[in-house]
């Protein structure tokens, strides 16, 4: 994780969200990790770039990959309403939710 990630943490501070926002410019860009949940120190699992993205042209040509972040207009990721998910949209228009606990 660099300084540069957003962080998102869960209301029991035990996972937190990681999701680093730069620009993608792999060739191969579908393993490109855009995210990371993290369980205390440990990474629970990460979220590849092939995952949330269906268009990178369209990315690509927006300096960035997540709206509210890159030169698209939106609303950058934040809670969800109960707190217990990250809400975020790609610049492809494609919305997504990220647990920040474990169902149990």
């Amino acid at each position: 994780m660099r300084r540069t990630h957003l962080r998102f943490v869960s209301g029991d501070c035990e996972r937190l969200l990681a999701i680093d926002s730069s620009t993608i410019l792999a060739k191969h860009w579908e393993n490109t990790v855009v995210a990371t949940v993290m369980r205390r120190a440990e990474t629970d699992y990460e979220i590849n770039a092939v995952t949330v993205i269906g268009n990178i042209d369209k990315v690509r040509a927006s300096h960035g990959w997540l709206k509210g972040l890159s030169d698209v207009s939106g609303t950058p990721p934040g809670y969800g309403p109960d707190g217990g998910t990250v809400e975020l949209v790609t610049v492809d228009g494609r919305a997504h939710s990220v647990p920040l606990a474990v169902a149990r």
